[in-house]
């Protein structure tokens, strides 16, 4: 189907801009099971009586196995560009 509709839209994505923004600074545990990764994600919290910086778990992302290869070298991809844009940005010569 070359030129097509479907082609055409293949990296529209529907609903972003109504999705929520989930903000994590790390992860704890992950596990497989049934052909889905699951991953947990925390964000740190100040806890003001303990005056102590403590983990909060902020979302569990599961993808199917299937799917995951996919996902993390399409990470270390955009990983490896922002490291490219942001040593270009600090040359001078540049």
């Amino acid at each position: 189907m070359n030129g097509s509709k479907m082609e055409e839209n293949d990296n529209l994505v529907l609903g972003l801009s109504s999705a929520p923004e989930i903000f994590v600074e790390g992860y704890r545990g992950a596990m497989s099971r049934a052909g889905v990764i699951k991953l947990n994600f925390f964000a740190n919290r100040f806890n003001p009586t303990t005056e102590r910086i403590e983990k909060h778990g902020a979302v569990t992302l599961s993808v199917p196995l299937v799917d995951f290869e996919q996902i993390v070298e399409a990470l270390s991809t955009l990983i490896q560009e922002f490291r490219e844009k942001e040593a270009a940005s600090k040359d001078p010569s540049k």
